[in-house]
């Protein structure tokens, strides 16, 4: 069960993000991975809660994980003190063209 926060999880700026697989980019195949974990309270993901609920390729799934194990998080907290939190995320990969900036959606 999920507990009710008062400060939800936050990754830090700059934290890692993951990585476009080459041979995807070079096919210029997009695609997007659902993920479900759970940020430890030193702000670190439990590796072992990481569940895929939705990928489009296994190398992204690969690469969301990789970027999981080494995201790093401002820890969720209740009534002062740090929590566990599970974290809904999708990670869209989209090629976007040079002329445009970026976008990342959480």
């Amino acid at each position: 069960s999920v507990l009710e926060v008062d400060e939800m999880v936050e990754r830090y700026e700059g934290s890692a993000a993951p990585v476009y697989p080459g041979d995807l980019l070079a096919m210029g195949a997009e695609g997007m991975v659902q993920a479900i974990y759970v940020v430890d309270t030193t702000g670190r993901v439990d590796t072992t809660t990481i569940q895929v609920v939705r990928s489009d390729d296994s190398r992204f799934t690969e690469s969301v994980r990789a970027a999981l194990g080494v995201m790093r998080f401002r820890p969720a907290k209740r009534g002062g003190k740090t929590v566990r939190q599970a974290v809904e995320q999708q990670f869209r990969f989209r090629i976007i063209p040079a002329s445009r900036v970026a976008e990342q959606t959480s």
